[in-house]
């Protein structure tokens, strides 16, 4: 198979191994292997079982988990050697990867693991796949119009396994065999844990259906304080619903996904994590949360963001730095944003020199927004703007380059026209009829009426709303978003935010479908300066 470079491809591979796969399943079930002693009826029953397992695993699973670029053997592709990142048990005939030092003993007998997948630098890792046979049904009726992150099959697995890790012998909605699978993979996955880390994710699948645990940490732990979040156990329940959701397939278990999506790990722990030798370059990011607070009377967002530093080392391999400093970004007028965002940047200056210090290197060079997406090999592994899941409201990492917000500071452009819907409905142009004066969660307008922050120019706001798609993606542009996804980076978040005052505002411009309509406004130099032309 092909390598995948996206979502889209992702689905077609899917669909092309599929229609193999049942294409073989057809010539097995037709022409069954005949002994002398037994008729065809006797053939069949007693060996489909055994047909179905081995055509489950090498045409169904393999090809899923190569879809989603994890290789058991290194290649070539497009020129470039590729090392292998997956592991298997090994096979009667000697071949393969054995990794029986990480399966508990049995008896006289080593289990061992179907799948394990690791990071190619550092060896951390990443992925536990255990595959079951193919009679075992997913509990519960199909319905292929859930997503796989509000299952009800996720509750009943998250349930299960609360009632574990506190000893409640509460009643369990699992048959003895799905009760065994999970136990069976909880217990590889503490084992990867006390000898390296927790994997980055769980699967269970059987080739027709598969399950996600997205936080094995917080699934799989002995003991804990948290409540297992059954939002991280993602339930796709047949092929058809692989496919239907492939994206999110693609941004919880893609290979390039997992090897950037690491845990957050402090300035002290790098030379544990990666070399420090091999670190390259840098850039500025943040963890941005998106809740809500309930009034009287509505609900209105809450943000609040935290400084990262993502640092690149050899093989665009990424290492996310942070603390557990956060602070809230003023709405509603409360105060200046000017404010907040001095305090991020002194905040993510303090965590850079941290970061050089521990390593010992005087600056570590700051890579822009812009360059990081045109290096295609970067952007693949580290998007600028991606989601995580979460109990309560929404999870993004952004990488915002040589600055530390997504909002710039002194733009330079605040007596633009269109912050005002009073100025923008006098030209016909204002894309509410009514001006937006407090916070709001739809549309998602973080900034209000006559802050420089807001737009409210209805052919900016219809550009940012434009779905990437295959026919126009090259004149979009780098995106983070998926197929269907918004044209605007921050569109999940903030959608009436001004284009000038955003820092993604460099990688748009590199978009031939993007042109402002805003004629009184013109481009920043390289130090975010206006420059001044006549008005036409």
């Amino acid at each position: 198979m092909t390598f995948t470079w996206n979502s889209d491809d992702l689905r077609v591979n899917l669909t092309q191994a599929f229609r193999a796969a049942q294409a073989v399943r057809a010539v097995l079930e037709q022409a069954p292997p005949i002994d002398a002693q037994e008729s065809p009826e006797q053939a069949i029953e007693t060996r489909r079982e055994i047909w179905l397992e081995c055509h489950a695993r090498d045409f169904v699973i393999d090809h899923i988990l190569s879809a989603l670029n994890w290789r058991l053997q290194p290649s070539i592709e497009a020129g470039e050697y590729i090392q292998a990142n997956l592991v298997t048990e090994q096979r009667s005939d000697g071949t393969g990867c054995d990794v029986r030092q990480l399966k508990p003993e049995t008896g006289d007998n080593r289990r061992r693991l179907d799948y394990f997948g690791y990071e190619r630098e550092t060896d951390r890792p990443l992925l536990v796949v255990e595959a079951k046979r193919p009679r075992l049904l997913l509990p519960g009726e199909p319905n292929p119009n859930l997503r796989p992150d509000a299952h009800p099959v996720s509750g009943i697995l998250a349930e299960f396994l609360q009632n574990a890790r506190s000893d409640t012998n509460g009643e369990s909605q699992l048959t003895a065999e799905w009760e065994s699978a999970v136990v069976q993979l909880r217990d590889y996955c503490r084992i990867v844990a006390a000898r390296a880390a927790w994997p980055a994710r769980a699967v269970l699948t059987n080739g027709e259906w598969l399950i996600a645990f997205v936080e094995p940490g917080n699934a799989f732990a002995e003991a804990s304080p948290e409540s297992i979040r059954k939002h991280s156990i993602l339930v796709f329940e047949s092929r058809d619903h692989l496919i239907l959701n492939c994206r999110l397939l693609w941004e919880q278990l893609a290979y390039s996904v997992l090897a950037s999506l690491d845990r957050t790990v402090l300035p002290t722990e790098i030379p544990f994590v990666i070399d420090p030798a091999r670190i390259e370059s840098c850039s500025h990011g943040l963890r941005l949360s998106y809740t809500y607070k309930q009034t009287n009377f509505r609900k209105a967002p809450l943000m609040s963001v935290s400084p990262l530093l993502f640092v690149r080392s050899e093989g665009t391999t990424f290492i996310k730095v942070g603390t557990t400093w956060e602070d809230e970004l003023p709405a509603d007028g409360r105060e200046p944003i000017d404010e907040h965002l001095c305090r991020v940047e002194a905040r993510a200056r303090v965590l850079k020199e941290d970061v050089e210090r521990v390593l010992r290197c005087p600056s570590i060079p700051l890579v822009s927004v812009k360059a990081h997406c045109r290096d295609a090999e970067a952007f693949r592994n580290r998007p600028i703007v991606q989601s995580l899941p979460f109990d309560v409201g929404e999870v993004f990492l952004l990488l915002t380059g040589e600055v530390p917000h997504f909002v710039r500071i002194g733009t330079g452009f605040d007596d633009c026209t269109f912050h005002t819907h009073a100025a923008a409905k006098a030209q016909t142009v204002a894309h509410e009829e009514t001006a937006i004066l407090d916070s709001r969660l739809s549309p998602r307008s973080y900034f209000i009426d006559r802050s420089p922050n807001h737009c409210t120019h209805q052919a900016v706001h219809a550009m940012k709303r434009q779905p990437v798609t295959d026919d126009n993606r090259d004149r979009c542009g780098p995106r983070s978003s998926g197929p269907g996804g918004a044209f605007c980076e921050v569109w999940r978040f903030e959608q009436l935010l001004c284009c000038r005052t955003c820092t993604f505002l460099d990688v748009c411009s590199l978009a031939r479908a993007f042109s402002l309509p805003c004629n009184n406004l013109v481009p920043l130099t390289a130090q975010r300066v206006p420059v001044p032309v006549p008005h036409v």
